[in-house]
């Protein structure tokens, strides 16, 4: 009967006491009697590698595991102690490590890689790969992961999230047919504590499906940092949609969604909302949600069917405040507002100092919404450099260089940094979108990436996370008298970060090592530099690097 106890003997299970990772109760009066457990486990930190074995003991990195399912049967933690499974470079898959997906996450245990680009799961598209259950899991973290080649719906969905962290993760090359490449979504009605969520330098890009990702029904997230790219539709599938980020609540709960994202690119993405007349190609918005758009960038996404807008917003009781942000190249326009459900609960939009293209008066407001044309709004071509790593920095004569506010939400602090790695605020004055311009003063050179000269120059690692050893040689030149050498590492818009070596020195073989460190000895943001090496006076040698946290 429905209400009535489950009472359940077993001879042997996997472990003594299961929580619902091994053994879902439904009713909290089940009773489960167990004699024998095949596995112990351990309340402490354990280790895998693609070279391990899951016969190891997983507590050192000497002995590690080799896959991380069997890292979350083997690992033990509570809310007093809270343990991480160290996950080692390499690639993690059904062929090459006997990896299981879809991973079931466990409360206060977090997955954290050595490196976001080499540290890899690779579902190779026969399943999803991360999934977090229906028993109110909390206070864990995905860190320095890359998620890639999933199927059959979503690639990593976070469900009734408590305290969850996600940083420094890629989502790519995923076929999300019916769902999105990343789902956060609480689905109960009855929820009574927390649902924290924080996003930060997440990558979810060229995935195939209905989203790039879906953040819906009461959480309070934050995103910082995002990349959201090239996501494009399946157009053999039934629900052909695609696009951005979808945010929104539920007519069947009343808590408001509030969602917060910062600092955030979300271009190229393709909408083709064949079932409905309006697609959201960057951003849909729908009931009960409160959204702060903050200093973001969105281009170059297109609706293919219907009206269509960069950002859609629908349903009843939405608000949307958008500050410091760039809507511009979008198809067929920037926002739209659909009729409300209720008359009486109308959407509300407020821009503030953003660059919208086409205007307020490209907005399509419906017949009962709101939108409130604040100070500091443009509409004109915010001049972004359009090629290189980063093709929507401003160039220096942009209008968006400090037209931005810090008259901001209550709460809300930029990131010290932008998403090239740029400090987020240059010159006393924010800009507008995800990217903050600053000059090149004498100091700093122009780096050409099309032509990288790095015959005579090496560094390992490449990507790094804390330090790399530069590596060079310096030849005889006309005699075997020293010769001035230097060594400088700029970032991507040809800034001076570091001298590494300025001095005579005579010819042979050397190695520097780079702590990742700028001229005040402080951490550099993560992303691209160059290390250039000139001797006399004359470039020899330039390399890419990349840092990686």
């Amino acid at each position: 009967l429905e209400n009535e106890p489950t009472i359940a003997y077993i001879d042997t299970f996997t472990v003594m006491e299961p929580d619902n990772f091994f053994f879902y109760n439904e009713y909290v009066n089940d009773q489960i009697y167990i004699n024998n457990a095949k596995v112990t486990p351990l309340n402490q930190d354990l280790y895998v590698s693609p070279t391990g074995d899951d016969n190891n003991s997983g507590t050192t990195t000497d002995e590690p595991l080799k896959t991380i399912a069997r890292a979350l049967i083997n690992i033990a933690s509570d809310s007093s102690h809270p343990n991480t499974i160290h996950i080692a470079d390499g690639i993690y898959s059904p062929s090459l490590t006997n990896e299981k997906f879809p991973l079931n996450c466990r409360s206060y245990i977090s997955l954290e890689g050595e490196d976001k680009y080499t540290t890899i799961l690779d579902a190779e598209y026969i399943s999803p790969i991360f999934y977090s259950s229906l028993d109110l899991e909390r206070s864990y973290s995905l860190k320095n992961l890359t998620f890639q080649h999933s199927d059959k719906g979503y690639t990593v969905q976070i469900n009734q999230p408590r305290n969850v962290f996600l940083q420094d993760l890629i989502l790519k090359e995923n076929l999300v047919d019916g769902a999105s490449a990343l789902v956060v979504s609480s689905i109960s009605s009855t929820l009574t504590d927390s649902t924290n969520i924080y996003l930060n330098n997440i990558e979810i890009i060229d995935n195939v499906g209905r989203t790039g990702a879906a953040f819906g029904v009461i959480v309070d997230l934050t995103a910082e940092n995002l990349l959201i790219k090239n996501n494009t539709p399946e157009y053999n599938s039934h629900t052909i949609l695609g696009g951005g980020l979808k945010i929104g609540g539920h007519y069947l709960y009343p808590d408001r969604h509030n969602v917060r994202i910062i600092n955030t690119e979300i271009t190229n993405n393709v909408n083709a909302m064949w079932e409905w007349p309006n697609g959201a190609s960057a951003i849909k918005i729908s009931e009960r949600t409160n959204v702060d758009i903050i200093n973001c960038t969105l281009s170059g996404n297109i609706s293919e069917e219907g009206d269509g807008a960069a950002i859609v917003l629908d349903g009843y009781d939405v608000d949307l405040n958008i500050y410091n942000s760039i809507l511009y190249g979008d198809d067929p326009r920037e926002i739209l507002l659909e009729d409300p459900y209720y008359e009486d609960e109308p959407i509300t939009v407020n821009i503030s100092n953003s660059l919208i293209m086409g205007g307020e008066e490209d907005i399509e407001y419906g017949s009962t919404n709101v939108v409130n044309w604040l100070e500091g709004n443009l509409d004109e071509d915010p001049l972004f450099v359009g090629d290189g790593d980063y093709p929507f920095i401003l160039s220096e004569f942009s209008a968006c260089i400090d037209a931005g506010t810090m008259d901001l939400p209550e709460g809300i602090t930029l990131p010290e940094f932008d998403l090239a790695g740029n400090p987020r605020i240059y010159g006393g004055a924010v800009d507008m979108g995800a990217y903050e311009w600053s000059p090149v003063s004498s100091e700093e050179e122009t780096i050409d990436n099309s032509s990288l000269l790095t015959n005579n120059l090496t560094n390992y690692p490449n990507p790094f996370n804390p330090s790399t050893t530069i590596s060079f040689s310096i030849s005889n030149e006309q005699s075997e008298h020293n010769q001035q050498a230097t060594v400088k590492i700029y970032n991507v818009k040809g800034q001076l970060v570091k001298t590494l070596m300025d001095a005579q020195v005579s010819p042979g073989e050397f190695n520097i090592i780079w702590q990742g460190t700028d001229n005040s000895n402080k951490r550099v943001a993560s992303g691209t530099y160059f290390v250039k090496l000139n001797v006399n006076e004359e470039e020899r040698s330039v390399k890419k690097i990349t840092v990686v946290k």
